[in-house]
């Protein structure tokens, strides 16, 4: 193990046993306090100083996923799913690329550098039957901002993934024909082919989605998903 791999684990690590396990004190719309499922957000912060010749690069570096209480199977396996969720992306690009840039022979633009790459994780919906889980990344090494989402959706009783159909009521079809009238509704003229190709190439399990607090399906995208540049999408399905 190397010296920067040690010292982050050893970081992560004491994050973890020091965190205070603090129940989530959300409030969604139409859930009450009995329905909903404690739950802990545990954070591992890798952040950390660069320094090299061509100065100094403070890297932002976090990733946060929910673990629900309990030792049902269900619950284990929902823990299981998101903590995969969260672990989707790792941190070494962030840390390779500050240190190639503070390593280089022209000096860095700014005095104040900072890089990022965070992933952040939000309950968004919880019935007591079902609960949606919100896990977003952002990512910015010095110049353009990207977003990217891992979001999870389970049934509370059986601990499997809940897919679109089901969550929304609504037909694959229509789905899809609603993200496409909302994104030439939003960009017109800039919606691009790709985005109505990329849509209507989407399997059910391939949903990037999460429930609102309204019981509402939210579908995301990824910055270059619709090939209309670095942003961050969401679509209502109503």
């Amino acid at each position: 193990m190397t010296q920067r791999k040690m010292k982050k684990a050893i970081k992560a690590l004491a994050l973890v046993l020091c965190m205070v396990m603090a129940v989530s004190v959300f409030e969604y719309a139409g859930v009450s306090a009995k329905e909903r499922k404690p739950v802990t957000i545990i954070k591992e912060d890798y952040s950390d100083v660069i320094s090299g010749a061509a100065g100094k690069i403070t890297v932002m570096c976090y990733r946060e996923r929910l673990s629900l209480a309990g030792k049902t199977k269900a619950v284990k396996k929902i823990n299981k799913a998101i903590k995969k969720l969260a672990n989707k992306y790792g941190i070494d690009d962030v840390f390779e690329y500050a240190e190639s840039r503070v390593a280089d022979e022209y000096p860095l633009d700014y005095d104040n550098n900072v890089y990022y790459d965070t992933m952040d994780c939000d309950r968004t919906y919880d019935d007591g039957k079902t609960i949606s889980v919100r896990i977003f990344r952002l990512t910015n090494f010095g110049g353009v901002t990207n977003y990217l989402y891992a979001n999870g959706n389970y049934d509370l009783k059986t601990g499997k993934s809940v897919k679109i159909t089901k969550a929304s009521g609504k037909s694959l079809e229509y789905i899809k024909e609603r993200l496409i009238s909302n994104i030439h509704a939003d960009y017109g003229d800039d919606a691009t082919e790709e985005a109505e190709a990329y849509i209507n190439g989407l399997k059910e399990n391939q949903f990037n989605y999460y429930i609102n607090a309204d019981g509402l399906c939210v579908v995301c995208f990824d910055s270059y998903d619709l090939g209309m540049g670095p942003s961050w999408y969401e679509y209502i399905i109503e």
